[in-house]
């Protein structure tokens, strides 16, 4: 079932973490949806250096990073209310 079908009057957001191999542009999401919206939330300043960032075996992201990350897209997303 869809999301839209579920909350009709909910908002649905995309947000990507970095990663050198992803892909840049994002544009081609809107064209799935008009009310998806895509958070394009830059990454740490220190996200290369910061080894906290990354899980050491496989690079996934570790508490600290998702902690950044529900922090600044909850910033969006409030300050877009």
């Amino acid at each position: 079932m869809k999301y839209i079908n579920i909350k009709p009057l909910g908002e649905f957001y995309v947000g990507l973490y970095p990663y050198k191999y992803c892909v840049l542009d994002t544009s081609w999401i809107k064209f799935l949806d008009k009310k998806i919206k895509v958070l394009n939330i830059p990454p740490p300043i220190d996200f290369e250096t910061n080894s906290s960032y990354k899980i050491k075996s496989d690079g996934h992201p570790t508490k600290e990073l998702n902690s950044y990350y529900v922090k600044e897209i909850s910033k969006l997303i409030f300050k877009n209310k």
